[in-house]
Order: structure tokens, then sequence, then C-alpha cells
């Protein structure tokens, strides 16, 4: 469903004898681009496990659109990645993947959360800390 401006009808009789026009007025919308974001694994990951892999699905945005984002809730030693960047739509859906580093200092439970720069979307993971901070001799 694309909006266009409308079309006109033109309807002839094959002998040439009477013809019409109408004219068709153009109802439809374009849907808004909507973004979507989730996790893998979903909610929770403990640091140092496994990869975290942010997906973006997309509804009505061309492909090679370039999404930007913003990481908060960790710092940029907590994740293999910056804390902003982009990702690059194709087919509707883009992902980042990201490990979660074990880094030896105790912090407790960290929340990371990544929202689109148009505050579109967001998603976030709660991180496990599960190092602690080596004892000083």
């Amino acid at each position: 469903q694309l909006t266009d401006s409308g079309e006109t009808l033109r309807i002839a009789l094959d002998n040439g004898e009477d013809s019409a026009r109408v004219f068709i007025v153009d109802t439809s919308k374009t849907p808004p681009p909507s973004y979507s974001l989730f996790s893998s694994p979903a909610n929770a990951i403990d640091e140092g496990t496994q990869d975290l892999t942010i997906i973006l699905n997309t509804i009505n945005i061309e492909d090679n659109t370039s999404v930007s984002y913003t990481i908060s809730g960790v710092s940029d030693s907590d994740i293999s990645i910056p804390l902003t960047g982009n990702f690059s739509v194709l087919d509707d859906s883009a992902r980042i993947t990201m490990e979660v580093y074990a880094d030896q200092i105790t912090e407790g439970t960290e929340t990371l959360l990544l929202s689109l720069d148009d505050d579109s979307a967001s998603v976030s993971v709660q991180i496990g800390d599960i190092s602690t901070t080596p004892d000083s001799a």
C-alpha cells in the first residue's frame, strides 16, 4: 500500500462512439516506519559466558538504511563494541553481536540498555557479575 496522487481511468467503447473518464482518489496511506529490538539470549546473561546479540526488526525501512544506537548502563570496558554505533538494515532486519567481558571487577548486576537514538525502541539485558576483584597483596 503506497500512497500516490491518484489516477484517471478511461473507458471507451470499441466502436469509438462513447467514452468516460473517472478520477480514482488514492485513500491508502504508506505505513509509518517502525522498529523493535530483541536480545539473544533474552533478558539476562552472565559476563564472560557467551556472546550477546541484539536484533533490530523493522517495517517499512529501505535496505542499507543506517539506524544509530547508544548503549548505556555499562562501561566500554564491559563489552567488545563501542557504546555508540549503527545498525545497517537489510530485509527489514539487522543485528549486532558483542562479547560481554568477565572483567575481574566485582560490580554486581548491571543493566545494559541499548536505545535507538530517535527513542523509537530500546532493549535491556541484565548482566550477571560472576567475577571478583582480585585481592591486592
